[in-house]
C-alpha cells in the first residue's frame, strides 16, 4: 500500500480533506484546499477514519489506506465465518479465496485505496449477517441501527442499498417462530440510527445551513438517478461487463466446473426454486442481495464500476457454492473430475494474483510516477516549491502532506517560472531542455526539473 501512487480523484480528495482536518481540528465541515468542500458531497466518516490514522501514526500512503485495508481483511474474515456456518467449510474456503483475490474488491475504489467503498462493503456484509442471524433471534436486529448509521455517514444516500435489502428480506422471508417479534428491536435500531446520524446532521447544519444537504440530495440522489454525471454513461449490461472484465478467471473456472459436473445443475436449480417458493431465509437473502447491489445500481443513470463493490462478497459466495456443489456431485465419480475442479480453483487464483502483481508494477507503481519523482527529489522543510502547469490533486497532496513543500500552479509557459528560486521543482508535460532547469527524471509523459 505504501508503494502505490495516489488516485487522482476520490482518493486524493479524501486524503487532502483528512490531512487538512488534522491541522484545522474541524471535524464537521470537511475542506479541500482550505475551503468547505461541496464537490465531495459525502458525510465525513471516511475522512474521520483517515484523519485518525494520520494523527496516530503520521501522514503517509500507508496510513491513508490503512482503514480501507483493515475493512477489506475484516470483510474476508466475516465472509469466511458466515459462509462456514451457513454453507459449510468448502464454501467458506473457496469464497474467502475468491474475495481476497477479487480484482474489483481490491483495486476498484476499495481495499487498496483510501476510498470509502471497502468500509461500505464491510457494513453491507454485516447487515446481511445480522438479517440471517435474526431469524433465530430477533433481538440481533438492534445492530442494524449502528450499521446503517455507518453507511449513511460514509456514503450518504447510498444507505438506500442496505435499506432495500433489509426491507426485501424482512417482508419476504419466513421468520422462525422461536425468533420472537422483530418490531421492538427494529424500533431500537431506528432510534440508534437517528441518534447517531442526527448528531452530525445538526452539527453540519450549524456550519452552513442547508447548503451541503441540498448538494448531497441534488448530486448523490437526483443526479446519479436521473442524469449521467461526469461521463459515466453505460448500457444496462454494464455491471455484467465489469464482472467479466475484472473477474474473467473465476467466471471461466465456473464454466469449466459446470462442464465437469453438468448433470447436477438441473437438480440444484430445482432446489433453489423450491427454497424461493418456501421463502427460506438464505434463498431470500441471496435474491435481495442481488436486487440491492446489482439491480438497483443498474436502474441509476450514472453507472460506475465501484458501485458493484457490495456485490463482491455475494459473488465470492456464489462461486464457493458452485464449487462445493460440483465436488459433492462428483464425489462418486473419478478422481480426475475432482482434480479438475480443484485445478480450476488454483488456476483462477493464480491468474487473479497475477493481475494484482501486474497492476502494482505497471499501473500504480509509485517509483515510476511523477509522484515518486517528487517524493525522492523534494527535501522536506527546506522551503522548496513545486511548480505545475495545472492543478493535479494527487500530486498536490503528495507535495503538501508528504513532502512538506508548497504546490503552485503556473501559467503553463515552457521554461523556468518567473518567481521560481534555485532548488524549486518544475513539472512539465512532455520532454525538453531548458536553461536554468536540470532534468531530474521522466514519468507518465511528464518531466521533472530542478531550478539551478
Amino acid at each position: 500500500m505504501n508503494r502505490e501512487s495516489v488516485g487522482e480523484w476520490d482518493e486524493s480528495l479524501y486524503a487532502t480533506s483528512a490531512w487538512e482536518m488534522t491541522h484545522s481540528g474541524n471535524l464537521v465541515g470537511t475542506t479541500f484546499d482550505g475551503t468547505l468542500d461541496y464537490y465531495n458531497s459525502k458525510p465525513p466518516l471516511n475522512v474521520w477514519l483517515i484523519a485518525v490514522f494520520f494523527s496516530w501514526f503520521g501522514t503517509s500512503l500507508f496510513t491513508l489506506r490503512l482503514a480501507s485495508a483493515t475493512c477489506g481483511w475484516l470483510t474476508v474474515w466475516v465472509l469466511q465465518r458466515w459462509t462456514k456456518r451457513a454453507f459449510g467449510p468448502v464454501v467458506s474456503l473457496v469464497s474467502s479465496l475468491v474475495l481476497a483475490s477479487a480484482f474489483g474488491f481490491l483495486h476498484e475504489h476499495a481495499a487498496r485505496s483510501g476510498n470509502a467503498d471497502a468500509p461500505l462493503t464491510l457494513l453491507f456484509l454485516l447487515a446481511v449477517v445480522v438479517m440471517w442471524t435474526s431469524y433465530d433471534n430477533s433481538r440481533r436486529l438492534i445492530w442494524l441501527g449502528p450499521i446503517l448509521a455507518g453507511v449513511f455517514l460514509l456514503k450518504g444516500l447510498a444507505v438506500l442499498q442496505p435499506l432495500l435489502f433489509i426491507a426485501l428480506v424482512g417482508t419476504v422471508a419466513t421468520r422462525s417462530a422461536r425468533a420472537g417479534s422483530p418490531w421492538k428491536p427494529l424500533l431500537a435500531a431506528a432510534a440508534t440510527f437517528l441518534l447517531l446520524v442526527s448528531a452530525w446532521l445538526v452539527a453540519r447544519w450549524r456550519v452552513d445551513g442547508w447548503h451541503f444537504f441540498r448538494q448531497m440530495v441534488a448530486y448523490d440522489l437526483l443526479g446519479t438517478s436521473l442524469t449521467t454525471l461526469e461521463g459515466h454513461a453505460h448500457g444496462p449490461l454494464y455491471y455484467f461487463d465489469v464482472l467479466q472484465r475484472y473477474h474473467y478467471e473465476w467466471l471461466s473456472a465456473l464454466l469449466l466446473v459446470g462442464l465437469v459436473a453438468r448433470r447436477a445443475w438441473r437438480t440444484w436449480v430445482r432446489e433453489v426454486a423450491m427454497s424461493l417458493r418456501a421463502r427460506q431465509p438464505l434463498a431470500v437473502i441471496v435474491m435481495a442481495w442481488v436486487v440491492a447491489t446489482v439491480a438497483l445500481p443498474t436502474v441509476l443513470q450514472t453507472r460506475i464500476a465501484w458501485y458493484l463493490n457490495p456485490f463482491y462478497p455475494l459473488f465470492a459466495t456464489l462461486v464457493g457454492l458452485v464449487f462445493a456443489r460440483a465436488l459433492e456431485a462428483t464425489w462418486t465419480m473419478s478422481r480426475v473430475r475432482q482434480g479438475a475442479i480443484w485445478a480450476a480453483v488454483i488456476a483462477a487464483l493464480v491468474v487473479a494474483e497475477s493481475k494484482t502483481i501486474w497492476r502494482l508494477y505497471r499501473v500504480t507503481n509509485l517509483d515510476t510516477s511523477v509522484q515518486g519523482l517528487l517524493l525522492s527529489s523534494t527535501r522536506p522543510d527546506q522551503g522548496q516549491r513545486v511548480f505545475r502547469d495545472r492543478h493535479v490533486r494527487s500530486e498536490a497532496f503528495v507535495v503538501r502532506a508528504l513532502c512538506h513543500a508548497e504546490f503552485r500552479v503556473t501559467d503553463g509557459v515552457p521554461g523556468r517560472p518567473a518567481d521560481a528560486r534555485p532548488g524549486d521543482l518544475v513539472v512539465r508535460e512532455g520532454d525538453g531542455l531548458f536553461a536554468d532547469l536540470r532534468l531530474l527524471g521522466r514519468a507518465d509523459g511528464h518531466s521533472v526539473y530542478q531550478v539551478e
